[in-house]
């Protein structure tokens, strides 16, 4: 395979792993060095390849901050989930961990908030369930798989309660 085509292959592919989000440098890399590593037949200077990518693509690239906000805001959003598990995700993501803990001493999440926004959109009445435990047990377990923690989840229950 020509360099070009390999070029072009791996710009079109890069494109298109950017157009669909935000992402980190990190991910970028990972992206590229597991295109790359694809092509196993070719002896190729992986480095430079890596090196010549991020340069051409530096400006689509996220800042550490800029995307640890957007992941918060769609987070909160669409599946919100306490601030432990997006630590984790965030580092799973790419993001360096002292980015990570300089954010995230600033950032307050109200996670009783965020709990009941999560009855709300899903539309679920704490008073039409109080006595189905088995209910009531099931939805503990879903937000607690979500890193909230069971007093959050009791308060935002009892919350829930003293507003009907």
């Amino acid at each position: 395979m020509n360099v070009d085509v390999l070029y072009s292959r791996l710009r079109r592919g890069v494109e298109r792993f950017l157009s669909f989000r935000p992402r980190t440098k990190s991910e970028i890399e990972k992206y590229i060095l597991r295109k790359i590593s694809s092509l196993k037949d070719l002896e190729l200077n992986t480095h430079e390849i890596l090196e010549d990518l991020l340069k051409e693509y530096s400006q689509q690239i996220t800042s550490d901050e800029d995307f640890i906000k957007w992941w918060i805001e769609e987070r909160a959003f669409f599946k919100p989930k306490s601030k432990n598990i997006l630590k984790y995700e965030l580092l799973q993501k790419g993001v360096s961990r002292d980015v990570l803990d300089t954010f995230f001493e600033a950032y307050v999440s109200d996670e009783i908030a965020q709990i009941n926004r999560f009855f709300e959109r899903r539309g679920i009445k704490i008073d039409d369930h109080l006595n189905d435990k088995e209910y009531m047990k099931k939805l503990v377990a879903k937000l607690q798989r979500r890193g909230f923690s069971y007093s959050d989840i009791k308060n935002a229950i009892d919350q829930s309660i003293k507003r009907k």
